[in-house]
């Protein structure tokens, strides 16, 4: 029935409006007191509102206007009924509608079933307004969860986004989800908006485990579930009422497989587009719950990984040791019984133990061999870099080698580059890199062959061009010293070329058997070569002989710093310590800095990052000088000595990343009056 409020305290009024016999569907009801009219607007208790201008002591243009602005919040229907003469135009601006004297019943329930009809499509028009509101908000709460899914790889964490994400979309009183990560990890997360007694959060959990077992793929006891609770409001208390409330339930499968249950509760009815956003949340989180799974096998299976590798090293270096021990003892005895001290021997016992003794050598070369590779692929094995010219370890390991060569009627040429600069490099492992390459060139030259070895200067674009690279390489230095060994010997069919710098491989063919070998000569020049930052590569034909290739970098100061902070970082690693780092960098407009990369790393500490910038007065360019876990005194110490030289007009300063750096300091505070002492003469480095 239509509520019909007539605001008029005219009684000829009141019986002209009766004498029209209004019937249903109106119920008409007369209001002459302003409180009676501002009760029936509060409580929207009207739907047509009735004001007559005929009223002797109510300002009905008053009361319009200021009810106007209450009238705007609802959808109640107003219509001012006016004199015959003397009408004020004005007062119509502040109602729906208007009816002229005299009053005639069809005009009257005209306007008024006009009146109702707009109201009906207010109300209809308000309502999807409200829906399309809702949808928007639960739409910008899914994008919102899936772009916090999306950057996670915590199990627990991405259930807990899913849960506020139902929490912020739908409104609830309660939620929990029960999640089975393992037999002995099964979580019982809990958010609501008040608190829970524990009698509820024990029938939660009877709840879960009792009405889906036949879900569970395990038999968990509810001793073994860890609760995890979250409320917001710490005034209130739920109990076992909340059962009571309307709920929605739906399970956690990632690839058909069980994962967990999710159920929440609200005191106020759950709609069909509630129950969608319920559906489409819980479906959401089963793909980053996928990846978090595989991340986790990945990274359980990396763990076994690196620790049979650790193993396998281990295994080998103890094998070594083992064998090294006695096979030094029998060569040891060797010398003794071919020097004669143990009496004479003859030509045939002479020739025997020469062929033992050169099987002992051969099989303690192997040996060391393993023991380099072991030791490489753990990370252990230690380089002393300087800088020196690459003339002086050729020159040693040709003159270690000539003779064997000369036994095998094979001349070895040099062309030794004297204008070079200096490389920086281990010295001892660049003469093993370069005695591996001119021993299989020996091994592998026939009688009365040659084998040139030449030292020259090579740009990165002739590496880039270089045909025999299947993969070009990256991040190359401007310039590099390049040694190349040459022989004229059997020769390394073109298909082959890749496979001599693999672990334990050897050419197949009947030299190659003659020779032996562990075949780790070339795979452990490689690693060398990696370690410092240059290449290896060969250019072969079958019968005509091969040429090996090695480039070195020409390091600026940046790139050295770049290669003792890996190494540092290396050894860091594998002595389980931090390093301190003290930094120097121009900003970087575009991509990270290298500062950026290094932060990054797990072994640099960062539980102190001070980062001061400067202004060069010279140039406007900014400098950001990082410290990590920095003595003050330092830090206060170099600030000031950076400040003097960036702004002074004198001082030049290169594009760079980082000027210098402190390494390997396991404790605060320690050795910081050498720091000290090297922070005075950083600058020189540049």
């Amino acid at each position: 029935m239509a509520q019909i409020i007539v605001v008029s305290d005219n009684n000829d009024t009141q019986k002209e409006i009766e004498t029209l016999g209004l019937k249903a569907p109106y119920i008409l009801n007369f209001i002459s007191d302003i409180e009676m009219f501002e009760d029936v607007i509060k409580n929207d208790k009207a739907d047509v509102i009735i004001f007559d201008c005929a009223s002797k002591n109510i300002d009905i243009v008053e009361l319009v206007r200021k009810m106007k602005i209450s009238m705007q919040t609802k959808d109640i229907r107003s219509v001012m009924l006016l004199p015959e003469k003397n009408i004020n135009y004005d007062v119509l601006k502040y109602v729906n509608s208007y009816i002229k004297r005299p009053l005639e019943k069809n005009l009257l329930t005209a306007t008024l079933d006009s009146a109702l009809q707009l109201r009906e499509t207010f109300r209809v028009l308000s309502k999807n307004n409200n829906d399309l509101a809702k949808s928007l908000y639960q739409l910008n709460v899914l994008y919102n969860t899936s772009t916090q899914l999306a950057g996670s790889l915590d199990k627990t964490k991405l259930i807990e986004i899913m849960t506020d994400g139902l929490e912020q979309s739908l409104s609830l009183s309660l939620c929990y989800a029960l999640i089975l990560n393992e037999v002995n990890d099964i979580k019982l997360i809990i958010k609501s908006l008040f608190p829970i007694s524990q009698r509820l959060e024990n029938a939660i959990k009877l709840r879960a485990l009792l009405n889906y077992k036949n879900l569970f793929s395990i038999n968990p006891y509810i001793e073994d579930i860890e609760v995890v609770k979250y409320n917001k409001d710490k005034f209130g208390e739920y109990d076992l009422n909340v059962f009571g409330y309307d709920n929605l339930f739906a399970p956690i499968n990632i690839k058909n497989k069980f994962y967990g249950i999710i159920e929440v509760f609200r005191e106020s009815d759950f709609a069909q587009d509630d129950t969608k956003c319920f559906t489409t949340l819980v479906k959401q989180v089963s793909l980053p719950l996928e990846s978090a799974i595989l991340y986790e096998e990945i990274k359980d299976t990396n763990i076994k990984l690196e620790k049979l590798e650790r193993l396998k090293s281990e295994f080998i270096s103890i094998v070594s040791h083992e064998l090294r021990t006695p096979l030094t003892s029998i060569n040891s005895a060797l010398d003794i019984i071919l020097k004669g001290t143990t009496g004479e021997i003859n030509d045939a016992m002479e020739k025997f133990l020469n062929l033992a003794k050169r099987n002992v050598t051969r099989l303690s070369a192997i040996i060391y061999d393993l023991l380099d590779l072991s030791k490489i692929e753990a990370g252990k094995m230690e380089f002393r870099f300087e800088r020196t010219n690459i003339n002086l370890p050729v020159e040693l390991v040709k003159n270690t080698l000539e003779s064997w060569a000369k036994e095998q009627n094979i001349t070895i040429n040099l062309d030794l580059d004297t204008s070079l600069p200096n490389v920086y490099i281990d010295t001892q492992r660049m003469e093993q890199i370069v005695t591996n390459l001119i021993s299989n060139a020996i091994k592998f030259t026939k009688e009365n062959g040659t084998i040139d070895v030449v030292t020259s200067m090579i740009s990165a674009e002739d590496i880039k061009n270089n045909k025999f690279f299947n993969v070009i390489p990256e991040n190359l230095s401007k310039e590099y010293v390049q040694i190349s060994v040459k022989d004229n010997g059997i020769g390394i069919a073109r298909e082959n070329w890749g496979k001599v710098f693999e672990q334990f491989k050897q050419i197949e063919n009947s030299l190659s058997r003659k020779v032996g070998g562990s075949g780790l000569g070339l795979p452990i020049a490689k690693r060398l070569m990696d370690v410092h930052k240059g290449f290896i590569w060969l250019d072969s034909e079958i019968n005509k002989g091969s040429t090996f290739y090695l480039a070195i970098p020409i390091m600026s100061e940046k790139e050295i710093f770049e290669l003792s902070l890996e190494q540092d970082m290396q050894k860091a690693k594998q002595e389980h310590i931090n390093i301190s780092l003290i930094s120097l960098s121009e900003k970087i407009v575009e991509g990270k800095s290298l500062i950026d990369k290094i932060l990054a790393e797990d072994v640099v500490r960062k539980t102190s990052v001070c980062k001061e910038c400067f202004i060069s007065e010279k140039d406007r360019r900014n400098y950001y000088f990082y410290s990590v876990d920095m003595d003050s005194f330092v830090h206060d110490f170099e600030v000031r000595k950076l400040q003097t030289y960036i702004n002074s007009n004198s001082y030049e300063f290169q594009d760079c990343d980082i000027l210098y750096s402190s390494a390997l300091y396991p404790q605060d505070g320690e050795q910081l009056v050498d720091l000290i002492g090297k922070l005075n003469n950083f600058q020189k480095g540049i």
